[in-house]
């Protein structure tokens, strides 16, 4: 599954942030939660919800969301072809504010 190069920006400044802290049991569940993400969405794609709980505002984004371990995911279906796999577009760590909102 393909990430957004804005998302992938976010998911290589988590493991940054991380390994400047020497966390790394923080890495193997934030590769963990990207696993069982793409499980998730690949089984079920259309069972995202609109929006993360705490901000109803993001459903205008158009976006689907899976909560996956302290991970919210955003992503979006594939445009084009039938049959194109879902595109990750965000990581938002559950207890960071989420860029956008107030």
């Amino acid at each position: 599954m393909k990430l957004t190069a804005e998302a992938q920006a976010q998911l290589n400044s988590l493991f940054a942030h991380y390994g400047e802290l020497d966390r790394s049991e923080a890495i193997r569940n934030l590769q963990s939660a990207m696993r069982q993400a793409k499980v998730e969405i690949t089984k079920t794609p259309r069972a995202g919800l609109r929006f993360p709980r705490p901000y109803p505002e993001l459903s205008a984004l158009g976006h689907l969301w899976v909560k996956v371990g302290s991970y919210w995911i955003s992503y979006r279906h594939g445009v084009g072809k039938p049959g194109s796999t879902a595109l990750i577009t965000g990581i938002y760590y559950d207890r960071s504010n989420i860029p956008g909102l107030a």
